[in-house]
């Protein structure tokens, strides 16, 4: 699924849809806001994921609609994982002595 990639940062969130898809059903109400730009976002996202959820069977012509609505969005980075870029490290601070 193309369209978690705009949202997807937790490894727990795996759970709410990718690790159901083709298996189990999604239910808009259950994943988390940053997943929806819009409250009418969210609207068509529950229709797409109802048509999913009839047959448990994601077509390419949903996964591209998923996406198409939340195509401006940048694909999300996890900053966890550049926090030790970005942390400052004890050996160049200098330290004044009093």
């Amino acid at each position: 699924m193309a369209w978690e990639k705009t949202w997807l940062y937790r490894v727990r969130d795996c759970y709410l849809a990718p690790w159901k898809l083709n298996e189990e059903s999604i239910s808009a109400e259950d994943l988390p806001a940053r997943a929806f730009d819009t409250p009418e976002e969210k609207e068509r996202v529950a229709m797409i994921l109802e048509q999913y959820n009839n047959d448990l069977t994601l077509t390419p012509e949903e996964d591209a609609a998923l996406l198409n609505w939340h195509a401006n969005a940048p694909p999300v980075i996890p900053c966890g994982r550049m926090s030790g870029c970005c942390r400052a490290r004890r050996h160049y601070l200098v330290y004044a002595a009093h």
